[in-house]
């Protein structure tokens, strides 16, 4: 039986690509990269992809204690995300190789060519190993990619240790939770364990430790409820753009959002009444999209890049009619690429590994 896709969650979802590829569309142009003030970055949705995909794994545990082999659960995931992120990785290199024999240019806006064409980088991010790749080359989408892998791994290790041991999975979550906080506040910089990983670590297990929690909480909540939630998520956002140095609550944007924001952005999206009305068979399609949109926008950024050059066009890329067009061109190629390349791509890994999903 096909589980029914929560096309709620998809309203976030779509919002947060959205956001990211407005910070890399600025990076990549050579522009402001940072809003509120400087205060906030749309970065920092990165790390509600994490919460979510932790929220929605909870339901996933079921098949892990099932007795699902590692071998198995593993080639799931990698069938799920390696074919399209070495696709953009593959578009992404290529187009900044072009940009590199073009320009005769050493920098892309904040990105250093010298390094963010590095096989080595990419695969270094791939792997978790951020610890040993420079600030610029973790823009390449392949370092989400791979801590969302590790998120995956650890869950597994987690589950089948707590099993094991005879300990409540719990302890583990919270021991990652407390693992991304030590290291994101020191200069803790290892092999899986760093300052980008742990970005994801927060964020997956905290994700996983309210699922439960949210669903219970959310099936007897009413409009009244969602109303005073809203009113608290947009009051909250207006206060933080006009006042963001105005109360030491601030000062960690990433905690405040991990721990309370996008929490309440769930919870919104799962009472009841808004999941009914947003129960949409085209926002489904759209949310399937946003993953080929967030992995092909930054290889879109640079051979739009090229293309221009090449044509001798003379764009303004900080005007609010091209910035759209962007957007929109982001948004219909994300879609042709989830249902024409990624779906099928899948469907023949699958037949091709004797995988039935």
């Amino acid at each position: 039986m096909i589980k029914k896709r929560r096309t709620a969650l998809d309203i976030p979802r779509v919002i947060a690509t959205i956001l990211i590829v407005l910070l890399h569309y600025h990076q990549f142009t050579g522009q402001i990269g940072v809003f509120f003030k400087g205060a906030f970055t749309f970065g920092f949705m990165v790390e509600f992809f994490f919460l979510l995909s932790g929220y929605l794994s909870f339901e996933k545990i079921k098949t892990i204690n099932d007795g699902i082999s590692f071998s198995e659960y593993l080639k799931q995931k990698a069938i799920r995300l390696f074919p399209m992120t070495m696709l953009s990785v593959a578009l992404e290199v290529s187009g900044v190789l072009a940009h590199w024999l073009l320009c005769n240019d050493t920098k892309f806006g904040v990105v250093d060519l010298g390094s963010a064409v590095s096989v080595k980088y990419i695969l270094l991010n791939l792997f978790g190993l951020s610890c040993w790749v420079d600030h610029e080359s973790c823009a390449f989408v392949s370092w989400y990619v791979g801590v969302l892998i590790w998120c995956n791994i650890l869950l597994y290790a987690i589950i089948y240790l707590s099993k094991r041991l005879k300990l409540s999975a719990y302890v583990f979550y919270f021991s990652m939770i407390l693992i991304g906080l030590i290291t994101s506040e020191s200069s803790i910089s290892l092999p899986i364990f760093n300052g980008w990983t742990c970005r994801g670590y927060m964020a997956f297990y905290f994700g996983l430790i309210i699922s439960p929690i949210i669903k219970k909480i959310s099936k007897n909540l009413k409009i009244m409820h969602a109303f005073i939630v809203a009113i608290i998520l947009i009051g909250f956002a207006i206060c933080y753009s006009f006042y963001p140095d105005e109360t030491i609550v601030f000062k960690d944007t990433r905690f405040l959002l991990i721990f309370f924001y996008y929490p309440l952005v769930i919870l919104l999206f799962e009472i009841p009444i808004i999941s009914n009305i947003l129960d949409n068979k085209i926002l489904g399609i759209i949310g399937e999209s946003t993953f080929d949109m967030y992995l092909l926008h930054l290889p879109m950024i640079v051979w739009m890049h090229d293309f221009i050059y090449i044509f001798r066009l003379q764009i303004d890329y900080s005007s609010l009619y091209f910035t759209i067009i962007f957007l929109l061109s982001v948004f219909i190629v994300g879609l042709c690429s989830c249902y024409l390349i990624e779906k099928p791509i899948t469907k023949y890994l699958k037949r091709k590994l004797s995988y039935d999903s």
